[in-house]
């Protein structure tokens, strides 16, 4: 169900975007990483009222891995979700942005292969993107000769894996659900309500508004929550979310196949 000749013209395609992201972003992390160093001198230089208040909040991070989470994490979720968005939304509404329905579906290929061959490059670019920035990220910590165990950082970035795949689905199965030709950027519709969503029900004391953070796939893959604060994998959240995208995407198959596009 994977033609691999639309595979490579689709990851021809989206190669800059790729690159784009990936160096802005893995580059964004390792300035982050390497300044750890001066960061932890002015941290050493705050004073004990100050302390205090940070303490209500979390406290200060105590190695580069917990920086990394508080400092880098937080952004990275956010702006890798972003991502995917928008490349699970233009892979499916590259061909109508562009006008090129016509020549992309006179080839051979069935509409469900095309989209089963669409989700492959969106996983696939997804992955890259990921390694990209973890390596990034690595080369940082080797550059401040960090002693940190590094253990959970590793596990945390194929969390952070599952969040992208999540939200190129979602992103994906928008692209469907519109009847016309969007913009890409109303792609945006789908991470930032969720982040949204997941700082509301962090900072709120009602239980019942806290479990909308089950909701949201920004839950399971909260940086701080698992590489500072040391908590398990937050099952409920992915199973929710992971489940809410995959439903979506099969509907999605059906409304793709019949499609009707127009130039």
């Amino acid at each position: 169900m994977i033609n691999f000749q639309v595979l490579k013209m689709e990851m021809k395609r989206s190669f800059k975007s790729l690159l784009g992201w990936s160096l802005s972003i893995g580059i964004f992390l390792y300035i982050v990483v390497i300044i750890y160093p001066l960061v932890k001198d002015l941290y050493n230089q705050l004073s004990g009222e100050l302390l205090e208040i940070l303490e209500n909040f979390g406290g200060l991070p105590k190695n580069e891995v917990e920086y990394f989470a508080t400092e880098g994490g937080m952004l990275l979720q956010l702006f890798g979700a972003v991502y995917a968005a928008f490349t699970g939304f233009n892979l499916i509404s590259r061909e109508e942005r562009e006008q090129t329905t016509d020549a992309i579906f006179s080839l051979p290929v069935s509409r469900t292969t095309f989209f089963f061959t669409k989700l492959t490059v969106a996983i696939l670019q997804m992955i890259f993107f990921t390694v990209f920035i973890m390596l990034c990220s690595f080369f940082g910590f080797l550059s401040i000769k960090s002693n940190a165990d590094l253990s959970r950082f590793f596990i945390y970035m194929a969390i952070y894996l599952l969040l992208l795949i999540v939200v190129v689905l979602l992103g994906m199965s928008l692209a469907c659900f519109l009847k016309r030709s969007a913009k890409s950027a109303i792609a945006l519709v789908i991470p930032l309500p969720l982040y949204l969503l997941t700082l509301i029900s962090s900072l709120v004391k009602d239980e019942l508004l806290k479990k909308l953070k089950y909701l949201t796939p920004f839950t399971f893959s909260d940086p701080v929550t698992y590489l500072k604060l040391g908590e398990s994998f937050e099952y409920i959240s992915f199973i929710v979310t992971a489940g809410v995208s995959i439903v979506l995407t099969v509907i999605a198959i059906i409304l793709y196949r019949k499609r009707e596009f127009t130039n």
